[in-house]
């Protein structure tokens, strides 16, 4: 009997798929073609070791982001897909085990995720030529990498084993990879056992003990974190195996009564009907997309939880950190576009999924109503929690000058600096417009939400983030940028909504159909067969 047959399964189909080598292919040359970018761009202004340094640190960072991306990318839906299309529970009517559905599932979903960081690797050690990284530093952070991979792969099994939604599925993978990255690290600047110990909880903690300073001074904060990061991952992943089998089915619909309405629930209910009767008059659209619209406390949450930290930060420092909290309001503003890409790749295709879509496109309603509409729906929920971030980053950017001017005046080089963060917060925004127009036509041309939400991920916000060491170009470019992309997004969507909404219905004459079917079966554009 072949032990895990999934697995040898799975890996002999893969083995025959062209995608499976051209994903490497594309994974070495894109990691190259960056190489050769910094190197370019950083032979001027720097040299000697500290351009093989910012090199490998900049590489080596993409890489981070890109095997903490991969969970919620590749694993966060492949069992709750199978829930949802009834297929999971015929693999547990023959003998296999949940060990061998998940472990199965986990080589079939990451060999190209594997494969990909595999190829990074050599091009990561370009740096090693040009002087300022050491051996030791280069293989610390490849084993760095390779545990926040097995990381985020696991999380996204555990969650797509006791998830259904797509959607949900992929957020809370996110979440929880985000957080396990980003908040233990903190607890490093606190003097203490136990918050050295809950540090290593995150794979960034190896990622930054990998370096020679911090491995030299503490090399237990490297190896602790790789040991307590890996048994997280296995602990993940068994719990995935033992839950799967007893959560698989479809659960039984809740037979316990309503409770009485009370009366100011009555009132509740009354407001909200008086608001969606006042969306239903101002735009259909937006009435529509209004009733699968989730509540916005985490979005609330997030905004001010940073917030906090933020004023807190600078309280505490006495306005001296400005550049930690430039990297907080980097971040924040980054976990704000990748959620406005989910939301929009959501929005359009589970309408298109749904049928929704085509009812839409059959009345009245023009391509500009029905694209404005969706975006007013991203705009009711992301509009109150960004504005007062940026208020709160534009008085802590005050404040901060202020205090500034009084301790020793502000000279040319402290304006220049306040102009920038004020074209990066401009940036900021339009980015979330950007993401929000591009993440509408991914989701209307893509397969599936997760591929709509790290294709806009990709092309709008990491691949532009190379340019950020060019502190004073960066603003520039990236506010170029966005509104490319905008331009771009909305004269495709303006374009091509119909015809791909309505490509599926296309008529096709007889001859057609005689001379050249199976390429039109390919395509997509034979009408379905309807039984006599």
């Amino acid at each position: 009997m072949t032990v895990l047959p999934i697995v040898d399964r799975e890996l002999r189909v893969r083995a025959r798929l062209r995608s499976t080598y051209r994903f490497r292919f594309f994974a070495a040359v894109g990691a190259i073609l960056i190489v050769a970018v910094l190197l370019l761009g950083s032979l001027v202004a720097e040299r000697g070791s500290q351009l093989g340094k910012s090199i490998f640190v900049t590489l080596a960072g993409l890489s981070f982001i890109y095997c903490l991306m991969e969970g919620a990318r590749n694993t966060a839906d492949c069992l709750s897909s199978e829930k949802r299309e009834g297929t999971l529970g015929l693999l547990f009517l023959t003998d296999l085990k949940g060990y061998d559905v998940v472990i199965g599932k986990l080589v079939a979903s990451s060999i190209n995720s594997f494969y990909g960081l595999m190829a990074v690797f050599p091009a990561l050690a370009i740096p090693l030529v040009l002087g300022g990284l050491t051996g030791g530093e280069f293989w610390r952070h490849v084993l760095a990498l390779i545990n926040a991979l097995f990381l985020s792969l696991t999380i996204g099994l555990f969650v797509s084993s006791v998830s259904r939604d797509e959607r949900t599925a992929w957020m809370t993978t996110s979440l929880l990879v985000f957080i396990f990255t980003v908040a233990p690290p903190f607890l490093l600047l606190i003097p203490s056992p136990v918050a050295f110990v809950l540090a290593a909880l995150s794979p960034f903690t190896a990622f930054l003990g990998a370096f020679d300073g911090a491995f030299t001074s503490r090399p237990e904060q490297y190896w602790n974190s790789i040991r307590v990061v890996q048994a997280l991952s296995w602990c993940a992943l068994l719990t995935a195996s033992w839950l799967l089998p007893r959560r698989w089915q479809d659960r039984p619909p809740s037979t316990r009564t309503t409770a009485r309405l009370r009366p100011q629930n009555i009132r509740q209910a009354n407001a909200e009907a008086r608001r969606r009767f006042r969306l239903l008059e101002s735009n259909p659209v937006l009435w529509m997309t209004s009733r699968r619209e989730g509540s916005p406390g985490a979005l609330w949450a997030l905004v001010l939880g940073t917030s906090f930290i933020g004023v807190a930060a600078w309280i505490v420092s006495d306005g001296t950190a400005g550049f930690g909290l430039w990297w907080i309001m980097i971040i924040v503003h980054f976990m704000l576009s990748v959620w406005m890409a989910s939301e929009a790749s959501n929005l359009l295709g589970v309408a298109r999924d749904s049928g929704a879509l085509e009812l839409l496109v059959s009345t009245p309603l023009t391509t500009q109503q029905i694209v404005s509409g969706h975006l007013l729906a991203l705009k009711q929920k992301f509009f109150r929690p960004v504005a007062m971030l940026m208020a709160v980053e534009l008085c802590l950017l005050v404040a901060s000058a202020f205090v500034e001017n009084s301790r020793s005046g502000l000279d040319s080089g402290h304006l220049m600096g306040v102009a920038i963060v004020l074209l990066m917060m401009l940036g900021a925004v339009l980015e979330l417009q950007a993401v929000a127009h591009y993440g509408l036509w991914m989701g209307l041309v893509s397969k599936r939400p997760g591929q709509a939400v790290s294709r806009t991920v990709l092309r709008v916000i990491l691949l532009w983030m190379l340019t950020l060491p060019c502190m004073f170009f960066y603003p520039f470019i990236a506010i170029i940028k966005n509104l490319v992309f905008t331009s771009h997004a909305r004269d495709q969507l303006r374009r091509n909504l119909r015809r791909m909404v309505t490509e599926r219905f296309v008529d096709v004459s007889r001859e057609e159909l005689i001379t050249d079917p199976p390429r039109r079966v390919l395509r997509g554009q034979l009408p379905p067969v309807q039984p006599r």
